[in-house]
């Protein structure tokens, strides 16, 4: 097995990649920590996870999704593995007349950007996932993400808050993929590069000081990995001023827990047969074993303790409580989760506690929970969501989720309501990228529109509706040769009048390229029937004809796609040339390679 790509891999089992995807960090805005399992017994449940955290990334937005898909895949959040130890009480429904959770068009979530830190006025955060290899430190503008002036490129997927400024990480790699990672701060004005680290580095923060786990034995993961070993992190901490002195951790701590300034993780052990987690405490140059704890990955602190979706080493699976001084206990909520396609994944949201509970193949329901009642906010989400991430921002809660097809944003309201007078979708004037030509794709850019709009395309040509054509890109076929193309967006959505604006049109299209390499097939013996083939032949409705050759030399009547060797072409080289010609594509012809043919 290859390894994976290491850019977004790498922070491996690191605190800050939990941070990464949002999971609430005490009192600094991103999300923050997640927390692993007592005792999974099941080599087979072991292998999964340790699979997922291989592909991913430990911590990451991607990394809690394969493990909940590695869970689910293996039984351990199906019904028959949990225990219903709290009976149901009512939940108060979604209001009436409230709109459920928004989706953020993808045009707007570039990149799968996924909010992670409040600073001042401002959301920022970093893309997740294999297609952000270029991003940016990025905020959220009422039209989705735009990167900020000035970022280094490529940060990666983490960042974090503490104080008056948010902390990210640039990691690069040499030829033979040693890492080297450099701490950037950034306060709203100026970004600063304030150190650089051997190995890869993942950030974790508690009141005022940032923590950083620095791993520099993460380059023989190919091994380790099968072996069910994972690597471990050298600490120290950083006030805004000072870095302390690093200590070697000795434990692989997989993500972090925040209660007011007291910095705690998760730490993970995975044998052949068990996923063993336990939490430990940071006391300056040392971790102190505080617990115990049921696996989880997502999780907030709120009302002074620690709250994260777990699920026990019996299968009871809910929400979990962490107060600091002892092992996590089960919240009653009035929600059950027996029978859940995943862990339920937590934050807070208006002083509450917010959470997700999601049955298989339905669409995650998003409640809030006071300490009391437990009411439910309407859907959020679609059916194949594993993992997401809530940020709190601008009255709003943004909730990021991580499936099949990639990570989206979805965006719940409770002040909008079905009632609400309609706004007008802000749009602008869509551009066309690609070379106008026959067989060749050309792609719609909506450009800056509602973050929560709708997008819909309409390809034109002449100024005509090109049926069926109604995607983001469009392949230019014969029927559009000889006519400008342009495209019509749409933005369209609940609350919002339609917004339409058109493209500029391209240039007629010119004629397309015809593509194909032409090959002689048969056997070389003087008497064998000789077949000329034209492989990937593009369009495939290009039309051949044939001209074979001895030596250079056409051969008299041999003008279709097979040829008989005779004993006069003993000795000599055969060639075959293929013309292809098709409407709306310049003809082309190609001379095969020679081919020899024997006595016998």
């Amino acid at each position: 097995m290859s390894a994976p790509r290491l850019r977004r891999r790498a922070l491996t089992i690191t605190a800050a990649l939990a941070c990464t995807v949002g999971l609430a960090l005490a009192g600094v805005g991103p999300a923050a920590a997640a927390t692993p399992s007592t005792s999974t017994t099941s080599s087979d449940v072991s292998s999964r996870i340790v699979e997922a955290l291989h592909e991913k990334g430990l911590g990451t937005l991607g990394s809690r999704s394969a493990v909940a898909r590695a869970l689910s895949d293996s039984g351990i959040t199906s019904s028959a593995s949990q225990s219903r130890t709290v009976a149901p009480s009512a939940v108060t429904p979604a209001p009436a007349g409230v709109r459920p959770a928004a989706e953020v068009d993808p045009n707007a979530n570039r990149d799968a950007v996924v909010g992670q830190a409040v600073l001042g006025d401002e959301l920022y955060g970093a893309g997740e996932g294999y297609n952000a290899d270029a991003s940016d430190l990025e905020h959220w503008t009422n039209v989705g993400w735009k990167p900020v002036a000035g970022s280094p490129h490529e940060i990666d997927s983490q960042v974090v808050k503490v104080g008056d400024a948010v902390y990210f990480t640039v990691t690069t790699y040499s030829k033979n993929y040693n890492a080297s990672a450099t701490l950037w701060s950034y306060d709203g004005t100026t970004f600063s590069a304030l150190k650089k680290f051997d190995g890869e580095v993942g950030l974790a923060a508690a009141g005022s000081k940032l923590t950083l786990l620095q791993y520099t034995n993460a380059d023989d993961e190919e091994d380790s990995f099968f072996e069910f070993n994972l690597p471990t992190a050298t600490v120290s901490q950083y006030d805004g001023t000072t870095f302390t002195t690093p200590f070697e951790s000795k434990k692989v701590l997989y993500a972090p827990i925040a209660i007011g300034d007291t910095q705690y993780f998760m730490a993970i052990s995975i044998t052949s047969s068990t996923v063993n987690s336990a939490i430990y405490r940071l006391d300056g140059s040392s971790l102190t074993r505080i617990s115990t704890a049921p696996f989880g990955y997502s999780g907030v602190e709120w009302d002074g303790a620690f709250y994260y979706g777990g699920v026990s080493s019996k299968g009871v699976e809910g929400i979990y409580r962490f107060d600091g001084t002892a092992t996590p206990t089960l919240v009653k909520t009035g929600v059950s989760f027996a029978g859940a396609y995943n862990l339920p994944d937590v934050g807070t949201f208006d002083g509450d506690l917010a959470f997700t509970g999601q049955k298989r193949d339905k669409t995650p329901t998003l409640y809030t929970f006071d300490g009391t009642t437990t009411a439910s906010a309407g859907p959020i989400g679609t059916t194949d969501y594993d993992s997401a991430v809530f940020q709190e921002f601008d009255s709003k809660l943004f909730y990021a989720a991580d499936g099949w097809d990639g990570t989206d944003t979805w965006i719940y309201d409770p002040k909008a309501t079905t009632s609400d007078p309609a706004t007008v979708v802000e749009s602008s004037v869509p551009t066309i990228t690609g070379t106008p030509t026959v067989g060749k794709v050309l792609t719609a850019l909506g450009g800056d529109w509602t973050a929560t709009a709708k997008l819909s395309y309409q390809w034109l040509s002449d100024g005509k509706a090109v049926k069926g054509a109604t995607k983001a890109r469009h392949r230019v076929t014969v029927g559009d040769y000889g006519h400008a193309i342009s495209v019509r967006v749409t933005g369209s959505g609940p609350g919002f009048t339609p917004a339409t604006q058109t493209s500029a049109e391209t240039a007629k299209p010119l004629n397309g390229t015809i593509d194909f390499y032409p090959e002689i097939s048969g056997k070389s013996k003087a008497g064998s029937t000789l077949t000329a083939k034209a492989y990937s032949l593009t369009p495939s409705t290009a039309k051949l004809t044939y001209r074979w050759y001895r030596n250079g030399t056409p051969i008299i009547g041999a003008t279709k796609k097979t040829y008989k060797s005779t004993s006069g072409d003993v000795g000599k080289r055969l060639t075959v040339g293929v013309r292809a010609s098709n409407t709306g594509y310049d003809d082309a012809s190609i001379l095969s390679d020679p081919f020899g043919v024997r006595s016998k």
